[in-house]
C-alpha cells in the first residue's frame, strides 16, 4: 500500500512539474512616448523623443525632410529627430509612426517657416 502511495506522489509531483514549467507568463505590451509633439525653428535642428516600452518597437518618419538617428529597438530608448531647414516662410508638419507588434503610435513634428 506504501509503494502505491509513494507512486502516487511522485505521480502527482510530476505532472505538477510539467504543467507550471509549459505555463509562459505573458507580457501585456505598452508603448508610451515623452512627447506628443516636437516643435523646431526654421533651421536645420535637432530634439530628443523618448520611446518607453517593453517589447520591440520601429520607427518611421513620414517626411523627406526629417530623419532619425535610432528606427528600431527595444524598451526605453531616447531617439535624436533632426530636421533640414525650412526654406519656406510656411511652416510645415508631417507625423512620425512608432510601431510595437501590438501597439502603433504617432507623434507630430512641426518646424515653423523661415521669417521672410
Amino acid at each position: 500500500m506504501s509503494k502505491r502511495i509513494a507512486i502516487f506522489f511522485f505521480l502527482t509531483l510530476l505532472a505538477g512539474t510539467f504543467y507550471f514549467s509549459s505555463c509562459e507568463k505573458s507580457i501585456l505590451p505598452t508603448l508610451s512616448l515623452a512627447s506628443d509633439t516636437l516643435s523646431f525653428p526654421a533651421a536645420a535642428s535637432s530634439l530628443e523623443q523618448t520611446v518607453i516600452t517593453n517589447v520591440e518597437w520601429n520607427l518611421y518618419p513620414n517626411s523627406n525632410w526629417a530623419s532619425i538617428d535610432i528606427t528600431e529597438g527595444e524598451g526605453e530608448t531616447v531617439v535624436m529627430v533632426s530636421v533640414e531647414e525650412n526654406p519656406d516662410p510656411v511652416a510645415r508638419k508631417c507625423t512620425v509612426t512608432v510601431e510595437t507588434p501590438t501597439i502603433t503610435k504617432t507623434f507630430l513634428l512641426i518646424q515653423q517657416g523661415m521669417p521672410e
